[in-house]
């Protein structure tokens, strides 16, 4: 996983940062060094944690809305929910 100096992941933000002065340097503008093939690599491989992140929050949020629409007793939709929502904290080993 590719962290900042402070040993944190890299934020989606850096990761885009990242990957425009890559591209920027691949296309040949001037003034911009060409960055070192493991960073790039390390970067790539974030950028691909995220993407896998945001799929899987858009698949739980489906899940998520499905059920809402769906259930007839709302109070049971919310407590599914929220059961859907602590499991994927776990997983995530979010806090």
């Amino acid at each position: 996983m590719m962290t900042t100096h402070n040993h944190t992941p890299m934020t989606a933000e850096e990761v885009s940062a990242a990957l425009s002065n890559y591209n920027a340097w691949r296309r040949g503008i001037e003034g911009i060094d060409m960055p070192h093939p493991t960073e790039i690599g390390a970067v790539i491989d974030r950028a691909v944690e995220l993407i896998d992140q945001g799929v899987e929050m858009l698949h739980l949020s489906s899940l998520l809305l499905t059920m809402l629409h769906t259930e007839p007793d709302t109070q049971g939709a919310l407590f599914k929910a929220e059961n859907l929502l602590r499991e994927l904290i776990a997983r995530r080993g979010w806090k």
